[in-house]
C-alpha cells in the first residue's frame, strides 16, 4: 500500500512540476490534485472535478492492452475528474457479443464504446436501458455545442436517432482523416518496368496486364480483405449506402444495382486473366503480407494508408528502394469515400444510478480538454512541444502509433477517446502518409461520407433488417461464384435478381425510400 501511495504521489508531483503549479484546488481552474487543467485547453463548461468524492464508473473498452488501471490516463482522469474508471475490456472480435451479454444480464457498464448493432441499440433505448442524450444536453455542454455549431456532427446525431426522434448514443468527433484507405502501388516496380500509374479502371487493367507480362509468375493485385473487398471497392463505384440511385433515378439496393454488376464484371475479368489473387476468398493477412513484401510477387493492393510505412519498415534493410505509395481509384466514380468519423469511437451511457455523472464524464471526454488528455496527455509529462512540434516522451526518435500510446499511456482507447486532438499522433503523418493525404486532396479524389437512411419505425426496422440480412448471405454466395467465373455471367446475374426479388428486395427498397431525407 505504501509503495502504491508513493508511486501516486511521485506521479502527481511530476505533473505539478511540469505544469509549474503546486497548489490551487479551485474547481474551474485546477483539479484537486494540483494539476493545472487549463494546460489541457477548453473543458467547455464542464465543472471540474466532476465528482466531489471518489466515484467509480465501469467503462466498456476495446483493446488488447492489459493493466490499464496502472496507465497514465487512468491516474490522470481520477485526479482531474474525481472519477475512477474501472475498465471492462473486450477485443474487437468479441465486442458485440460481449456487450449483448452484459446488456442481457443487466450488467451494462456505465459508459463505453457503443458496439451495439442498430437493432440492439434501438431495443435498449426503447426499454430505458440507455440514457437519452437528447434530453441530457443541459448537462452536456460540449456535445450540445458540437450539435449546434458543426453541421456534419448535427447530421450524425440526427442519423442515430430512434423512433421517438431522440438520440441515445454520443457520436465520436474529429477522428477521420481526409483519406484512410486507398489503392496503393509499388512505384519502384512501375518505374523500373516503365509502366504508368493508372488513371481509371481501364488503365488499371492495362497496368496489371503489363506487370503480368514482365513477371509471369506474379499476382499483380493482392489484398487481405477476402470477400469484404467487394464492400470496400463498391464505394468507388458510387455504392455508398444500402440503396443508391440508378440511371433511371430510382433507389436500388447496392446488391442489385447496375454499378454492382459492372464492378463484379471487372473483378471477374481480373480473376479470369490471373491478374488478382486466385485465393482471394481465403487469403490471410500473413500470406498477403508475404505477397506484398516479396520481390516480384504482388505490386498493387488496397488497404489502410499507414500500411505503406509498415511494409517499408519490413523491407528497408533488404530492399531500400521499396516504395509503396498511393494510387488513383479504379472504380467508375474515380473517388474514394471519406471515412465515417462519427461511429468509430461512439459512446453509450447506461441509464442507471450513475447516469448523471456518466453523462458529465462523457461530455468531458468530448471537450477539447478531454481530447487532449486522452490522445496527447499533459505537456511535460507525456509529451514535449517545441517550435510547434510535439514529441511523445519515450518516442523521441520514432513516430508512435496509436497502439504504442495505448501500451505506454493508456491513450487512444476505444471507449475512452471519443474525440481526437488534431495535434495528436493520429494526425502526425510520415512523409508517405502525408503525401497520400495531399495527393488525394490535390487531385479531388475524395467524396464525402453519406449515411444510409435511418429506419426508425420498429416494425419497418425489423422487416428491413431481416431482408437485408438474408440478402447479404445469398449475395456473398452469388458474388463469390460470379467473380470465380463458375457460371455464365448474364444468366447468373438474371438468376441473382430473381433470387433477390424472392427474398424481398422491392420491399426493402420501399422501406428505405420512406426514410430518405
Amino acid at each position: 500500500m505504501k509503495k502504491k501511495m508513493k508511486k501516486t504521489l511521485m506521479w502527481v508531483l511530476s505533473i505539478c512540476m511540469a505544469a509549474g503549479v503546486f497548489s490551487g484546488c479551485g474547481k474551474t481552474d485546477t483539479a484537486e490534485s494540483g494539476i493545472d487543467v487549463s494546460l489541457l485547453g477548453d473543458a467547455g463548461g464542464i465543472e471540474l472535478p466532476i465528482a466531489e468524492k471518489n466515484v467509480t464508473l465501469k467503462c466498456f473498452i476495446e483493446t488488447t492492452v492489459s493493466d490499464l488501471e496502472d496507465k497514465f490516463l487512468f491516474e490522470a482522469i481520477k485526479d482531474i475528474t474525481g472519477i475512477t474508471i474501472e475498465p471492462v475490456v473486450t477485443t474487437a472480435a468479441n465486442a458485440t457479443q460481449k456487450l449483448q451479454m452484459l446488456a442481457a444480464s443487466k450488467q451494462l457498464p456505465d459508459i463505453g464504446l457503443c458496439y451495439f448493432q442498430d437493432s440492439d441499440r434501438s431495443s435498449l433505448a426503447e426499454n430505458g436501458a440507455l440514457l437519452c442524450i437528447t434530453d441530457s444536453l443541459d448537462i452536456m455542454p460540449n456535445v450540445k455545442k458540437l450539435i449546434e455549431t458543426d453541421e456534419t456532427y448535427q447530421k450524425a446525431f440526427e442519423h442515430y436517432s430512434e423512433a421517438d426522434g431522440k438520440t441515445y448514443i454520443i457520436p465520436s468527433f474529429g477522428i477521420e482523416r481526409k483519406i484512410n484507405h486507398c489503392m496503393m502501388y509499388r512505384k519502384d516496380i512501375f518505374d523500373e518496368a516503365g509502366i504508368e500509374m493508372w488513371k481509371d479502371g481501364e488503365g488499371f487493367y492495362q497496368a496489371l496486364k503489363a506487370l503480368k507480362e514482365k513477371y509471369p509468375d506474379c499476382i499483380p493485385f493482392s489484398f487481405k480483405q477476402q470477400f469484404a473487398i467487394v464492400d470496400w471497392l463498391r464505394q468507388q463505384w458510387g455504392l455508398i449506402t444500402d440503396c443508391n440511385i440508378d440511371s433511371t433515378g430510382k433507389y436500388v439496393s447496392y446488391m442489385t444495382h447496375e454499378q454492382m454488376k459492372d464492378m463484379l464484371d471487372f473483378l471477374r475479368k481480373l480473376y479470369a486473366e490471373g491478374l488478382m489473387d486466385p485465393e482471394f476468398l481465403t487469403t490471410t493477412q500473413a500470406s498477403w503480407t508475404s505477397n506484398m513484401t516479396t520481390d516480384n510477387e504482388s505490386f498493387v493492393t488496397f488497404d489502410w494508408v499507414d500500411r505503406m510505412d509498415m511494409f517499408y519498415g519490413t523491407m528497408k534493410e533488404t530492399n531500400p528502394e521499396y516504395n509503396l505509395t498511393i494510387a488513383n481509384p479504379i472504380g467508375s466514380t474515380g473517388k474514394y469515400l471519406r471515412m465515417n468519423g462519427s461511429n468509430t469511437n461512439s459512446m453509450f451511457i447506461a441509464n442507471n444510478e450513475n447516469a448523471e455523472i456518466s453523462a458529465k464524464m462523457a461530455d468531458f471526454l468530448m471537450s477539447e480538454a478531454g481530447a487532449k488528455l486522452t490522445t496527447l496527455g499533459i505537456e511535460g509529462t507525456t509529451y514535449d512541444k517545441t517550435e510547434d512540434k510535439i514529441v511523445y516522451k519515450g518516442f523521441e526518435n520514432v513516430l508512435p502509433g496509436t497502439v504504442d500510446l495505448q501500451n505506454s499511456y493508456g491513450m487512444f482507447l476505444a471507449g475512452l477517446s471519443p474525440r481526437f486532438d488534431q495535434e495528436s499522433a493520429y494526425f502526425m503523418y510520415t512523409p508517405q502518409v502525408a503525401n497520400a493525404q495531399e495527393y488525394a486532396i490535390a487531385n479531388d479524389l475524395i467524396t464525402e461520407f453519406e449515411f444510409s437512411a435511418n429506419i426508425k419505425d420498429s416494425s419497418d426496422k425489423e422487416k428491413y433488417n431481416n431482408i437485408i440480412s438474408d440478402m447479404k448471405k445469398e449475395f456473398e454466395i452469388f458474388a463469390s461464384n460470379y467473380i470465380l467465373g463458375k457460371n455464365n455471367a448474364e444468366t447468373a446475374w438474371t438468376d441473382w435478381l430473381a433470387k433477390a426479388s424472392e427474398i424481398g428486395v422491392s420491399e426493402l427498397e420501399k422501406i428505405y425510400i420512406k426514410y430518405v431525407k
